[in-house]
């Protein structure tokens, strides 16, 4: 049969429609989580969320049994965000002066809008499951039964806002797969981008920097821990140098 090999190849491919893409807000460190959220917090803002992030993913590892690991707010670690949307609310609600209340207004407000916004649905939709990053790696990377060597995630759909930051999410969770990987030629992985023009420009704009951040990070060290880039754009002299220069 001349298509066997076509059939194979399907057989093999683990494709990802944006509709079906998903992203657990509880895999994202605290750089992330701002910028998903749209978090602008102040320094004052930044330490209590740390602190109330900290806290659940703390109650989540006690409750599960997890020992001899350092927990802290960008551990991979479930916490359930309605809780922490309602211990933010306690927090506001106890503080007695205007003064007090202010730093989490703001933030339980973004934390809301963007809970209830069916466009970021994709953060939310295994808060039930409690999916944990191994079982989220084997969907991504194709580890399940039968194994899929080619993975296709289709992200065209998401906000435009937080697309970028999604690529740099995923990007940095194949990067600590492979950096804490005891052998690099186990399950070597390359990362295609595709229009990278649109995530990883030139330009200085604050909304591209985590991604920027996390991309040039395997652009300059990938190699060596097993993870190889390539990027696909039809505008080069857009992308950021410090990726095209490696």
């Amino acid at each position: 049969d001349e298509r066997a090999p076509d059939v194979a190849l399907q057989n093999r491919t683990n494709r990802i429609c944006w509709k079906d893409f998903s992203l657990p807000y509880w895999f994202l460190d605290l750089e992330e989580l701002f910028g998903v959220y749209n978090l602008e917090p102040g320094s004052n803002q930044k330490a209590i969320i740390k602190e109330h992030v900290t806290s659940l993913k703390t109650q989540y590892a006690e409750l599960n049994d997890i020992k001899d690991v350092l927990i802290s707010a960008d551990s991979p670690l479930f916490f359930n965000i309605d809780d922490l949307i309602t211990n933010l609310e306690s927090a506001r609600d106890s503080e007695k002066s205007a003064a007090g209340k202010k730093p989490y207004e703001s933030i339980v407000l973004k934390f809301q809008s963007v809970r209830s916004d069916t466009r970021y649905s994709f953060l939310h939709n295994e808060i039930e499951e409690e999916t944990a990053i191994g079982e989220y790696f084997k969907t991504i990377l194709g580890l399940g039964a039968p194994e899929k060597h080619l993975n296709i995630l289709d992200l065209s759909g998401l906000p435009a806002e937080v697309r970028a930051v999604c690529v740099g999410v995923i990007s940095r969770l194949c990067f600590d797969f492979k950096y804490w990987d005891i052998d690099p030629e186990h399950l070597p992985l390359n990362l295609v981008l595709e229009e990278a023009h649109t995530y990883i420009p030139e330009e200085s704009d604050a909304k591209f920097n985590i991604c920027k951040e996390r991309v040039e990070r395997i652009a300059k060290e990938g190699r060596k821990y097993g993870i190889g880039l390539t990027v696909v754009t039809q505008r080069p002299s857009n992308v950021s140098t410090t990726v095209l220069s490696q």
